[in-house]
């Protein structure tokens, strides 16, 4: 088992976590989102479209969605630090609440356009340690706007004949605020534990002389479909006061405990602390057999990668 935790924005005081969308509720009844933030397959779109349905009480159907245009969307910061559901959710959410309080102050009606648009700020943050800068501004110290929390188990069977670690199943407990998508997010958790996985037992990026030695996908050790364990997936809604309807989003923070927990799981299993990566069944076997797993010094792992990295020189004089 282990357990992490993760930030959820830049933060630090690097510059401010935002958000922003616009909204055009057309002639024909359909609604038009603007929103600023990018869709790189973590179903951002998706959410996006869910929030402004439930805020507004409108068919899904009837929305669509532009994001990812410069030339539209209102400027913010990037779409890293798993701070889109966070903050283009709540620019989402915001802006959709203004539209519904115009159109209770006055109905719509069939050929007209109404607009409503709203730029999310998170509470400001500041550099770890800097006190006297929330004191200044009176705000309370903070390096994130938000936090995400988890913890993972994962039950192994090891070979001690061969040191060949299968991993059965894995059991993800994660604070998602709220679920806006236990779908995608599940989908999400899913992916992060193979990530965890691979990166634990199999995979590897060795290289010789600056070269790598492994020069096919296939060999670089990712997990395969029959690797796929088992997933106990459990979502824990704790409100995040600043997130839409409580939300504050999943991603990065996935791979945070799963590879600790199977490193863990597999020194339960023989008996001996694993403290390297990947636990291939040479440093299985070689720990059962020696009762430890020894990690090179800070010296030697310099050393070998000073040797490593030494230039390679074609006989040709080209570098």
């Amino acid at each position: 088992m282990a357990s992490g935790f993760k930030n959820v924005g830049i933060g630090k005081g690097i510059f401010t976590d935002d958000g922003a969308c616009k909204l055009i509720l057309q002639g024909d009844g359909r609604l038009h989102m603007i929103v600023s933030g990018t869709d790189m397959g973590q179903g951002f779109r998706t959410a996006m479209t869910q929030i402004a349905a439930e805020t507004l009480g409108m068919d899904i159907a009837d929305i669509y969605i532009t994001n990812g245009d410069t030339e539209l969307t209102i400027p913010t910061g990037e779409s890293v630090s798993e701070r889109q559901t966070l903050c283009g959710g709540r620019a989402v959410y915001e802006a959709c609440v203004k539209l519904k309080q115009d159109l209770d102050s006055r109905p719509w009606r069939p050929g007209e356009e109404r607009r409503a648009e709203y730029y999310y700020a998170s509470d400001p943050c500041f550099a770890i340690g800097d006190f006297e800068g929330a004191k200044k501004r009176g705000a309370k110290y903070r390096n994130f706007p938000a936090y995400a929390y988890a913890t993972q188990a994962a039950i192994v069977e090891v070979d001690k004949e061969t040191g060949k670690v299968r991993l059965l199943k894995i059991i993800a407990a994660h604070d998602v605020g709220r679920a806006i998508n236990p779908h995608i997010i599940e989908g999400q958790m899913h992916g992060s534990c193979s990530m965890g996985q691979g990166y634990a037992l199999t995979e590897g990026y060795p290289t010789r002389n600056g070269y790598p030695v492994k020069t096919l996908y296939r060999q670089l050790g990712l997990p395969r479909a029959e690797d796929t364990p088992d997933y106990e997936i459990i979502l824990i809604e704790d409100p995040e006061p600043q997130g839409p309807f409580g939300a504050k989003g999943i991603s990065e923070v996935a791979t945070v405990p799963v590879t600790p927990a199977i490193i863990n799981a597999v020194s339960r299993a023989i008996g001996v602390r694993i403290n390297k990566v990947p636990a291939s069944p040479e440093v299985v076997l070689e720990a059962i057999r020696t009762g430890k797993c020894e990690v090179p010094t800070m010296e030697q792992q310099l050393q070998a990668l000073k040797k490593d990295c030494e230039c390679h020189r074609p006989s040709d004089g080209v570098q």
